[in-house]
């Protein structure tokens, strides 16, 4: 056997800063598929800050635990729309949403609305979505 000696040639390549922004906002570009797992993980933090937020303008903190406790995620429907997933380490949670609304309050939020658009406008070319 011989040892070959292999060259191997690097090229910097000049880009543009309009090519830049393109590779930097990678993340919020609109896909042609749908929405993807980035996006996915970005509304349901925004679902959760707005349930979080709704809790304590209620005043249903305590000790913080169940504010703490509370996660909201989303997932694409059979059609493409939106599924939030409300999640809590706390059981009582069920109880204090079906005696106080919180959850419904959530949903006519702001904040909320915001979250749906813009689930809406990743999602715009979903297959199912039509």
């Amino acid at each position: 056997m011989s040892d070959e000696l292999i060259l191997i040639y690097t090229y910097k390549a000049k880009i543009t800063n309009a090519m830049r922004f393109k590779f930097a906002g990678y993340k919020t570009r609109i896909s042609k598929k749908g929405i993807n797992g980035v996006q996915i993980r970005k509304i349901g933090l925004a679902l959760t800050g707005a349930l979080k937020t709704k809790i304590r303008q209620m005043g249903h903190v305590d000790t913080g635990r169940m504010v703490n406790g509370i996660k909201a995620t989303a997932t694409i429907g059979a059609r493409g729309e939106m599924v939030a997933k409300i999640y809590s380490r706390m059981d009582y949670w069920k109880y204090v949403d079906g005696n106080f609304e919180i959850l419904e309050k959530a949903m006519k939020a702001r904040k909320w609305k915001e979250t749906e658009k813009l689930f809406n406008k990743y999602n715009q070319f979903h297959p199912k979505r039509r």
